[in-house]
């Protein structure tokens, strides 16, 4: 008996052998395109949390500029009407 085994069985355990090193490759190749994965999701989900964090600040500026535009409209008016007694309070003390 030969302990070198068949040519046939030999061949065929260098096809296993081939194909056992084609298998760990390719689970390294999927481990690889698993993490890039789990990455550009976790970088997609932080994008969709700034854009809606840039969307609140955004609004809470509109609302912030559109209270100070009305705030200075208010006091223009409270100036024009202190102005306007002192001008009715300084003319009525003339008079008198």
């Amino acid at each position: 008996m030969r302990r070198n085994g068949s040519p046939t069985a030999r061949v065929a355990a260098e096809a296993v052998a081939a194909l056992t090193q084609q298998l760990k490759q390719a689970e390294v190749v999927a481990a690889a395109a698993d993490a890039t994965h789990s990455a550009s999701v976790a970088a997609l989900t932080e994008r969709r949390r700034l854009r809606a964090d840039i969307d609140e600040r955004t609004a809470a500026i509109a609302e912030l500029e559109a209270a100070a535009a009305e705030a200075l409209d208010e006091l223009t008016t409270a100036t024009e009407v202190q102005e306007a007694a002192e001008a009715a309070a300084g003319g009525g003390a003339r008079r008198g």
